[in-house]
């Protein structure tokens, strides 16, 4: 009914003449029916993807798992989600205890196998490395996630980001993604067959401009770039790369802690994600995340910075303040 009444407004703004008004109307009403189309589909395609298409059998690419950043968020999250489907756990992260405790925990739980490599990804040696890769060669993985990632600890002025933020951001998002990427090809290669999924964001791949995140945003768009190159690289030999980019999840390093519809918690954005693997190079993640994406593709990339700056600086402040009341409180 809507569809079939806004052509025929456009049809009759036609005929009614050729004025510069009823030019500036009928480009209105193009644009706002081009957008509305285009939302229209997208949700469409959320739909097939999220509840229709349905997921691939990881069991057809390997017995194990490989989950960076497993012990927290996203990563336990994916680490269930994968147990819950038969797949073996080797589970990454920095704290030795914790990942010892949640491979008892998966394992009583889904009755999996798993093993564990305590490894902090902000200062890995070259030994480690190796140690890594030959690590890994002894399993048949079917599935690599790399989760694990840092960000600033609140929105800043890049000039104010201390070294220990920018040597972080570049080790643990870029790095770390690209050195346990190469550390499971080999094996993938020369059994045809393996998935890779890196998690990127929303703020490099989604948003024109992040402003105050900006050396983030970067290492999240490096994440987009490397997965489109590599999908194209090895998609003749069996192995398939998924950057996920999801806007914000309430996970302890976004600082969100209630979720809500748009800010999902990390099970309920993973139940959705997980579905992606093995499909398009890129994507959200999540339904709603699919739509929001949408909604900010139709507003003029002007405006959205505009606003996301003025956002970023308010945020700062709030920080800013609150660090500063925190350090009145120690003196």
């Amino acid at each position: 009914m809507v569809l079939s009444a806004a052509v025929e407004a456009l049809t009759g703004a036609m005929a009614s003449g050729s004025s510069f008004f009823n030019f500036g109307v009928l480009a209105c009403m193009g644009i706002g029916l081009a957008s509305t189309l285009s939302l229209a589909s997208r949700a469409l395609m959320s739909i097939y993807r999220n509840y229709l298409r349905g997921e691939i059998d990881f069991k057809k690419f390997g017995t194990w798992a490989v989950v960076t950043g497993a012990t927290d968020g996203i990563g336990k999250a994916y680490c269930n989600e994968l147990a819950k489907r038969g797949l073996k756990l080797f589970m990454i992260s920095r704290t030795e205890s914790k990942l010892k405790d949640c491979c008892k925990e998966i394992s009583e739980k889904y009755g999996v196998e798993t093993e564990y490599m305590a490894v902090d990804y902000s200062s890995v040696s070259k030994e480690t490395w190796t140690k890594l890769r030959e690590t890994l060669k002894a399993y048949d993985i079917a599935l690599l996630v790399n989760n694990v990632g840092t960000s600033y600890e609140h929105y800043e002025y890049l000039h104010f980001v201390d070294d220990k933020t920018i040597d972080d951001l570049i080790e643990i998002n870029v790095r770390a993604t690209t050195e346990m990427t190469r550390a499971v090809l080999p094996g993938m290669v020369e059994r045809k067959r393996g998935l890779v999924v890196s998690l990127g964001s929303g703020v490099g791949s989604v948003l024109p401009a992040s402003p105050l995140l900006a050396a983030y945003a970067g290492t999240k768009a490096y994440i987009e770039q490397l997965t489109k190159c590599l999908d194209v690289e090895y998609r003749k030999q069996g192995i398939r790369f998924q950057d996920q980019a999801p806007l914000f999840v309430a996970t302890k390093m976004t600082k969100i802690r209630r979720a809500q519809l748009t800010i999902p918690s990390p099970n309920t954005w993973v139940a959705g994600a997980i579905k992606q693997i093995g499909y398009e190079p890129l994507t959200t993640g999540y339904s709603v995340h699919n739509i929001m994406w949408g909604i900010l593709s139709s507003i003029p990339a002007s405006s959205l910075q505009n606003f996301a700056l003025k956002s970023a600086g308010k945020m700062r402040e709030r920080a800013l303040q609150k660090k500063q009341k925190q350090a009145g409180k120690k003196d």
